[in-house]
């Protein structure tokens, strides 16, 4: 096993909330493209990425701003599937980092 390495990145912001559909106080971005119910576009269902680049699985129109959920459109609405998404999320999390 290689060695572990513990690297520090600035963030500018880090939340978790718990609203389904979201609220409009949850504090996303207006740039968040969202569903005619307020939920979430992520991954594929974006239109119109922005960056340059298709959004992984779980990012919304704005880069890098990932989410997770009940608060996703087409999400199942199930707390198992919150949880692996949630997994999926720090996969992600580590690829962006290591891209940036």
């Amino acid at each position: 096993m290689p060695p572990h390495r513990t690297t520090r990145a600035a963030a500018g912001s880090a939340r978790c909330g718990t609203s389904s559909p979201p609220s409009p106080r949850a504090g996303l971005p207006d740039a968040v493209a969202r569903d005619p119910q307020g939920f979430v576009y992520t991954g594929d269902d974006v239109p119109d990425p922005p960056g340059g680049r298709p959004p992984h699985a779980l990012e919304t129109s704005v880069p890098r701003l990932l989410a997770v959920g009940d608060v996703r459109h087409g999400s199942v609405k199930r707390v198992a599937s919150a949880v692996g998404e949630g997994s999926v999320a720090v996969q992600t999390i580590h690829r962006l980092l290591a891209a940036a």
